[in-house]
């Protein structure tokens, strides 16, 4: 795992955690409006994914685009779908730990 024990992400994913974060914080209110939330994310984190040199981090970004791209296709009706984005973005949290807030 490239993430070092302390948590922090390994240098080269620092930048990659911050344009994720600054690309998470933009758009609706996803608590408001989950479908919305997930379509203003998908461009930017497209941008972002290819950026990283860290595997683990890519491949959760790239998990996050595909989910939050099916939960904007079902706009937000399916449960399965609006879980795998909570799930994704916990991922990518957890390797960006003082990521999206």
């Amino acid at each position: 795992m490239s993430t070092p024990a302390s948590g922090a992400p390994a240098q080269g994913a620092q930048s990659t955690c911050q344009q994720v974060s600054a690309a998470l914080s933009d758009g609706p209110d996803p608590q408001a409006d989950p479908v919305g939330y997930a379509l203003a994310q998908l461009a930017p984190l497209r941008r972002v994914a290819p950026t990283t040199s860290d595997p683990a981090l890519k491949q959760a970004i790239d998990r996050l685009v595909t989910d939050f791209q099916a939960q904007y296709r079902d706009r937000g009706t399916d449960p399965n779908a609006n879980k795998a984005a909570t799930n994704a973005l916990a991922r990518v949290e957890s390797l960006c730990p003082a990521g999206p807030s």
